[in-house]
């Protein structure tokens, strides 16, 4: 056998575990413990196979590397003998294989357990080759022709280069180029090598090589340039395009980052990409401060993002804390009207207040906050005991009811009001009274005591004159009011077909089911108004229907007589021509244009424009009080936006028409033309005298004194004012 000792080894480890197997005994004092010898007998024999099983592996590895070995030495062998020799680059190409094949078979050498006769063998033969092959090399080197090949390539690839256009074209120019450079150092080693008797061919041969290497080295200059502006131009094309997809990966990634962790997460993976973009665009200098100023903006980003999400989450935290903590009260002031161990217990368990700080404590566990856990869970846990140790301690002390105590034989009566500071009436009188007590203090404060009108008052929205259906109605009033918008927008068909825009109209247009409905939802939160449902509602819908009906109706009507003649006088007799035709463009192409975009709010400007010319114009005339100015300013934008003829109410324009009809009965209508032509230099007395008049006219009507101003307005502009009548 050839390894007869394998087998040896094998039956040992066999006859060793039968025997442990078979003599159980032999693990036992009396047996001397001979199981330990055997053991390490086992062990032993154990290792000797597998270093025989590892010898004959590596006997199997070398003979079947020395057969491959063998075998590319045969092909190539082969392949020399049908070869032509015909061009130079036969003899290079089969050199560069013997040399390599030679260079394997030293390296087979250092093998273990390889055969060397053999490889010795081979390596002579590959070495007998080589020399052969060498000098049938340089023999052909010796015709002047032998180097045109790589004289062609080399003039070929210098003048490829200009035309080169993208950088990978550039680099298998530069590979080509590198490997003929290769082969031409491995002529000269051979030249070198070989003895040639005559010099002169030597140098002859060398110097047909060195040409073509400076040709080459030309070649690689004008290449290196040329790679330069290909990767120049390529990588800012390149460099834009990785910088817009690292600009993308960012945004997706700070919009995942919805916890600290994930932030730094998410960081990281960008720095990763930063520094592959670093390392491929390391040899341009502006590209690296441009992604070092990146790294900077991406990681301060990251670390806002990350700041964001720690201060929301202790923001969550505390708000679940704080209600956490009222919902502990609420559990306490319960707990302590049980009357047994078990309700609390029960009342713990089961209600929903207990489990609502459970929960809380679960997510203030998800938040990783612990401490703010622990301490709610500790608190809630307080709670319990105190309430049980509080119900033994009353259960001991009180008898027969709460109320009272027994010490010995005597019971006595005990006030569990908690203690403390109110007001109550006493003959009348504010007082300051202690609850449970029988302290009382008179209020003497005059500006407490000026208020007694508003003490019986129980609530905001209700007292002797005003209902609170009626007090929700004006509430809900003023709300649509404020989103109703300018005269012309109400008059868009477009905005008229909104249902949801708050207007008076679309309110109108609803059926009283949703009037009701919106009612009731204003009322909702309103809960210190105290109204009641079913009635205060129903009673305000109906009110707020009439209100809005009213408010439509009027139209521009609806802003008061005073405001109205403060508009018109200053429009037609105060304001410059010049500005009244810059102010009748703007408003008139605003109206224009509201009507196919209403809703727009930068009318306040104008309106607030027109506010500051008429409070001027009322302080420095007179004529009217300053506080009227900001509503002439609102009814004078709506009136030049619809571009219709201002309105004046019928009563204003019967208290004119009469007038005048009563200047034409009593014969002075000449004396008051008179009177006011002669005031024409000074509009503000012409319209003083003519308010004088018709407030003489008025004296014994005192329902119409409020239309003097409207009605002396219509009278001083006269012609000028184009109006339409309404009724107010």
């Amino acid at each position: 056998r050839p390894t007869p000792y394998a087998e040896l080894y094998t039956d040992l480890v066999r006859r060793c575990e039968a025997m442990l197997d078979t003599y159980p005994w032999l693990t036992n004092a009396d047996g001397f413990r001979l199981d330990d010898a055997l053991r390490q007998v086992r062990d032993a024999a154990d290792k000797a196979v597998d270093e025989f099983d590892k010898v004959r592996r590596l006997q199997h590895e070398a003979r079947q590397q020395v057969k491959s070995a063998r075998k590319r030495c045969d092909e190539q062998f082969n392949e020399l003998r049908r070869t032509g020799f015909k061009r130079l680059e036969d003899f290079v190409h089969h050199l560069a294989a013997i040399r390599k094949l030679r260079g394997e078979l030293i390296t087979l050498k250092e093998v273990r357990y390889i055969d060397l006769a053999t490889v010795e063998k081979l390596e002579q033969q590959v070495a007998g080759e080589n020399e052969t092959l060498s000098g049938a090399t340089v023999k052909f080197l010796l015709k002047p022709e032998a180097l045109d090949p790589y004289r062609k390539e080399a003039a070929e690839r210098l003048a490829a280069v200009d035309h080169v256009k993208k950088a990978a074209e550039g680099r298998e120019i530069e590979k080509a180029v590198a490997k003929a450079g290769a082969e031409l150092e491995m002529l000269i080693e051979i030249v070198n090598s070989l003895k040639i008797e005559d010099a002169t061919e030597t140098t002859r041969i060398i110097d047909g090589i060195t040409a073509i290497y400076s040709t080459l080295n030309q070649v690689k200059a004008a290449l290196k340039k040329r790679l330069k502006d290909l990767v120049a131009a390529e990588g800012a094309a390149q460099f834009a395009a990785q910088l817009k997809l690292l600009g993308q990966s960012a945004a997706s990634y700070l919009d995942l980052c919805d916890t600290p962790a994930k932030c730094d997460d998410y960081l990281n993976r960008i720095t990763v990409q930063l520094e592959e973009l670093e390392g491929a665009f390391a040899d341009f200098e502006e590209y690296t401060v441009q992604l070092a100023g990146r790294r900077t903006e991406l990681y301060e980003a990251f670390e806002q993002r990350k700041v964001a999400l720690v201060e929301q989450r202790n923001r969550r935290a505390n708000a679940l804390l704080t209600a956490a903590e009222r919902i502990l009260k609420v559990i306490q002031n319960r707990l302590a009207g049980f009357k047994t161990v078990e309700e609390i217990n029960s009342y713990l368990a089961a209600d929903l207040m207990p489990a609502k700080v459970r929960d809380t404590i679960a997510q203030l566990l998800e938040l990783d906050d612990s401490v703010k856990a622990d301490d709610l869970q500790g608190r809630l846990k307080s709670v319990q005991q105190e309430a049980v140790r509080q119900l033994k301690d009353r259960q001991e002390l009180f008898v027969g009811g709460e109320g009272v105590i027994k010490l010995g034989r005597h019971h006595f009566n005990i006030n569990t009001q908690p203690l403390d500071l109110t007001i109550v009436f006493r003959d009348d009188l504010p007082n300051l009274h202690l609850t449970g007590t029988k302290y009382f203090e008179p209020l003497t404060d005059e500006a407490l005591l000026a208020t007694r009108e508003v003490w019986e008052q129980e609530v905001v929205s209700e007292n002797r004159d005003v209902y609170r259906a009626e007090y929700l109605a004006w509430q809900l009033l003023k709300q649509l009011q404020d989103r109703s918008p300018s005269e012309t927008e109400k008059r868009s068909d477009t905005h008229q077909a909104d249902a949801t825009t708050g207007t008076f109209q679309s309110f109108l247009q609803q059926p009283p089911e949703q009037q009701l409905a919106r009612v009731q939802e204003f009322m909702g939160g309103r809960y210190q108004e105290s109204y009641t449902k079913g009635v205060h509602d129903l009673d305000a819908a109906l009110i707020l229907r009439t209100l809005a009906s009213v408010h439509v109706g009027l139209r521009r009507a609806r802003h008061q007589p005073t405001v109205r003649a403060c508009a018109v006088v200053w429009w037609h007799r105060f304001c410059p021509p010049e500005e009244k035709s810059l102010w009748t463009t703007r408003l008139g192409s605003f109206g224009a244009r509201n009507q196919l975009f209403p809703g727009d709010p930068v009318q306040q400007r104008y309106i607030q424009a027109l506010a500051r010319q008429l409070t001027t114009f009322t302080r420095e005339s007179g004529l009217f009080a300053e506080s009227v100015a900001d509503d002439a300013a609102n009814y004078l934008f709506a009136e030049l936006t619809s571009r219709e003829g201002f309105c004046v109410t019928r009563e204003a324009n019967a208290i004119a028409a009469g007038f005048r009809s009563h200047l034409a009965a009593k014969g002075s209508e000449t004396a008051f033309d008179a009177a006011q032509e002669s005031l024409t230099k000074h509009p503000g007395s012409a319209f003083e005298m003519i308010r004088d008049w018709v407030r003489g006219f008025l004296l014994g009507q005192p329902g119409r004194t409020r239309f003097v101003d409207e009605a002396a307005a219509l009278l001083f502009c006269g012609g000028d004012l184009t109006h339409e009548e309404v009724t107010q």
